[in-house]
């Protein structure tokens, strides 16, 4: 008589098993989608930020480009700093002149080395070193006032003109005043004085300065121009 040979014990999983196999399953495609759709939100996420800083860099070229192409309406101005544990002053902020007290107001802005920069509300910067920088200040509209500007500003020691719209301008008044370590004024070709009335004081106390030229001053509408040269110990011409 043949043997029965007995078959291992096949395992058959229960419905609950099998319930529970698919649950997992759905687990884990539920994950990975998810983990797909923040992927995305994140990719995306950073595609916007991206295009948004993006947008900002080609604005700030746009203003720059605007500003480089009307620069007929700034002036130049050279600072050597020498001190760096105080702020040095790049111009002179309140003045007494009708409907101004803010020079700032005047201004749309400031670059120092090819960099825009923000100049505290007082008109004074603080600089990251000692050294020579240039600085190219630009004016919202043609000015009518421009006394006092640069008064008492003992850093700078260049000042240029040939980019200012001066046409308009009627009062230099202290223009200058107080610069004591300027040492060079650059007029320009374009310098236009035609309705100036004022200039007083306005090289006053320039010691460091040895010539200036002149010869672009209309001064047939001049109505003073009381201490102009007083205290250029250094001026020859």
């Amino acid at each position: 008589m043949k043997e029965e040979i007995e078959m291992p014990f096949a395992f058959s999983p229960s419905e609950n098993e099998k319930d529970l196999c698919l649950s997992k399953n759905i687990l884990i495609i539920i994950f990975i989608i998810v983990g797909v759709i923040i992927a995305g939100g994140i990719i995306i996420t950073i595609i916007i930020i991206t295009n948004f800083e993006v947008k900002l860099d080609a604005l700030d070229d746009e203003k720059e480009s605007d500003i480089e192409n009307n620069n007929t309406n700034s002036i130049k101005a050279v600072y050597n700093i020498t001190k760096i544990s105080e702020s040095s002053k790049i111009y002179n902020v309140y003045t007494n002149l009708p409907n101004i007290n803010d020079m700032s107001k005047l201004i749309s802005s400031i670059k120092i080395d090819n960099k825009y920069i923000e100049v505290d509300h007082d008109g004074t910067y603080q600089f990251d070193k000692e050294g020579i920088y240039t600085l190219r200040i630009y004016f919202k509209e043609d000015l009518r006032y421009i006394e006092g500007f640069f008064m008492f500003c003992s850093d700078v020691i260049e000042v240029d003109f040939t980019n200012l719209i001066t046409t308009e301008i009627e009062s230099m008044s202290s223009l200058f005043k107080g610069c004591i370590n300027l040492k060079k004024i650059v007029f320009g070709d374009k310098f236009n004085t035609e309705k100036l009335n004022h200039m007083d004081e306005l090289f006053t106390s320039c010691e460091s300065l040895e010539e200036i030229d002149l010869t672009k001053f209309e001064t047939k509408n001049i109505f003073s121009m009381k201490s102009l040269f007083q205290g250029c110990k250094n001026l020859k011409k």
